[in-house]
């Protein structure tokens, strides 16, 4: 047996000792070659606990299976997210363009503060710099020099830059990109924070099946439905229903996939370790 083989070996062992129930350890062998045994034991509840023992009462093969769900709903999330982006870079460029000129997002005096405007500035030139081997950015640069449109510069923004401006502009053009999302600056505040803290953490393929958010967005009156605060991944699909504003898109595609992927898994997975309710879908369609 090869030392690589040695390796799956042992770990199947600890997941035997464990007293994981393991139907076919060929099959396990081959899962555990294509996938971290760490990621893989996140999904195990209390399993680092010592004094656990499962009694084969929990399966390798439903353990799998949620380790599935959970990554196919992270590419959901980030597909959303990937909307998200593109729409408030194209809400806050169109804001900010009439209310102080293509150029104004450049103007320390439409900020509240000069130390977070200057970072901005720095992060932008930065980006710039190091997107000038794109042909769209190297033409755009050379056209406008490092002084772009706010329509163009804003295609260069990360989330978190996006973050940063919407923070630190005047009070005048946050409401009015509120306005957009027919909510008020906290709430917008609090929702892009929560967009940017969830695209970390599916970026670092860190699990969204029972993971306890450390953050979760503020309710807004005009929008949520019910109070509900559940510090799972559903509360940012909910503030993902109002950033999304394309109905057609969120109701016949988003939550068209998402139905499906619950209905496939939902003999391995238990809906209120994603904080969804009974009658989730209801909450999330939107009228």
């Amino acid at each position: 047996m090869s030392k690589q083989n040695n390796i799956y070996q042992e770990q199947i062992n600890m997941l035997l000792n464990k007293g994981i129930l393991i139907e076919d350890k060929i099959e396990a062998i081959k899962v555990l070659s294509s996938l971290n045994y760490y990621s893989f034991i996140g999904y195990i509840p209390n399993f680092t606990n010592e004094n656990v023992n499962y009694e084969n009462k929990i399966s390798f093969n439903n353990i799998y299976k949620t380790y599935l769900f959970d990554r196919r709903l992270r590419n959901i999330v980030l597909y959303i997210i990937e909307i998200i982006e593109n729409t408030i870079k194209t809400k806050i460029a169109y804001v900010f363009s009439i209310e102080s000129g293509e150029f104004g997002y450049l103007d320390n005096s439409n900020y509240k503060d000069a130390k977070e405007y200057k970072m901005l500035i720095s992060n932008l030139k930065r980006l710039l710099q190091k997107d000038k081997k794109l042909e769209l950015v190297d033409y755009y640069v050379k056209k406008y020099g490092n002084k772009l449109p706010i329509y163009i510069g804003i295609n260069v923004f990360t989330m978190g830059m996006i973050n940063s401006l919407y923070k630190n502009i005047n009070t005048n053009i946050q409401k009015k990109i509120a306005k957009e999302y027919n909510t008020g600056v906290n709430q917008l505040t609090s929702w892009i924070e929560n967009i940017v803290y969830i695209r970390n953490l599916v970026a670092h393929y860190m699990r969204l099946y029972n993971f306890k958010l450390q953050k979760t967005p503020a309710n807004c009156k005009l929008n949520h439905q019910s109070n509900i605060i559940t510090y799972r991944i559903f509360d940012i699909f909910h503030i993902m229903k109002f950033l999304v504003l394309d109905k057609d898109e969120w109701n016949n595609h988003i939550l068209a996939v998402l139905d499906a992927l619950i209905e496939e898994y939902k003999e391995y997975i238990e809906l209120d370790l994603i904080g969804f309710c009974e009658d989730w879908k209801e909450i999330l369609i939107k009228h």
